[in-house]
């Protein structure tokens, strides 16, 4: 994992782009997430 500040609209941009797909995909039926932060199993 490469973790950099958001110093700039460049780099703010960049960070959404980044994570999107991640809110885009909803986990399958039947996948059990774990704790309270949502961690899939």
């Amino acid at each position: 994992m490469n973790i950099k500040p958001i110093r700039t609209e460049q780099d703010y941009q960049g960070a959404l782009k980044a994570i999107a797909p991640l809110f885009d995909n909803q986990p399958e039926m039947g996948i059990r997430l774990h704790g309270s932060h949502g961690v899939i199993n």
